[in-house]
């Protein structure tokens, strides 16, 4: 087990390594099973490598993710049947099962984002009110973030996935070390990882470790939604000293690091 395992494995390395450097223990092995009041606090006991052990803390937060709230809508009364995770199934405009109902949001499955419901509501407004035919959440690129410090962002595929869909890939890297305003920030602690089609140079992902990566993933989410290739961003010239700098890096660009 390690941090943000939906991540690629680079990313989880070394967002643990940044972590435990601000003086954070992580435990991905252990496994808690009890926590109640203590005197200081909590007390969350844990088993880890055939032992048990208390750890006390000021604070607890517990994150055992979402389940839609569909159980009590009376949704078999007007033929819609949830799938095995009580999720509505739709279609690429949102159409379930029953004539004239339509679903949107968390309820409708992965992804589960505040931004992609919204982007779900405006495009059923464009379905529903604007009549426009080419409103689909089919083919949607959908970035996300994780707002730990540093930041982790990403967008489309990761090297694995690439690999099991049959991708023959190609894979680039840079270290926010070697991004000249990461350095002048003091925030080199990160990467970023760009895979590309290897035969069309298609970008197929992207992903991010460092600082402000939820605002830098979205020059990696255009250029997916435009079909660019790596070599687009290779010739896409970025302002100095910016973090930017470091996607045209990890493409190849001019921007990577002197020497």
């Amino acid at each position: 087990m390690r941090l943000v395992p939906g991540e690629e494995p680079e990313i989880g390395e070394a967002l643990a390594e940044a972590l435990e450097e601000e003086g954070i223990e992580i435990r991905t092995s252990a496994e808690a099973y009890h926590a109640e009041e203590t005197t200081s606090g909590i007390g969350v006991r844990i088993r880890e490598g055939g032992t048990e052990s208390t750890i006390e803390g000021s604070h607890l937060l517990v994150a055992t993710g979402r389940v839609p709230n569909t159980v009590d809508l009376g949704l078999d009364a007007i033929g819609i049947a949830t799938d095995p995770q009580a999720f509505i199934p739709v279609d690429g405009r949102f159409r379930t099962a029953a004539a004239g109902v339509y679903a949107i949001g968390d309820v409708t499955g992965e992804p589960m984002f505040t931004h992609s419901a919204r982007d779900d509501a405006d495009l059923l407004y464009r379905i529903l009110v604007k009549d426009d035919p080419d409103a689909t959440w089919e083919g949607c690129v959908v970035p996300h973030a994780v707002f730990t410090d540093p930041e982790v962002a990403s967008v489309e595929l990761t090297e694995e996935e690439a690999l099991r869909l049959g991708h023959e890939i190609s894979v680039s890297e840079q270290d926010f070390r070697g991004v000249a305003r990461a350095r002048a920030m003091g925030r080199t602690g990160g990467l970023i990882k760009l895979v590309a089609d290897k035969s069309s140079g298609r970008l197929l992902g992207g992903h991010i470790l460092g600082p402000s990566a939820g605002e830098l993933i979205h020059e990696i989410t255009l250029a997916l939604v435009l079909g660019a290739r790596a070599r687009d961003l290779v010739r896409t010239l970025h302002v100095h000293p910016t973090l930017s700098e470091g996607i045209n890096a990890a493409a190849g660009g001019v921007h990577r690091p002197a020497g």
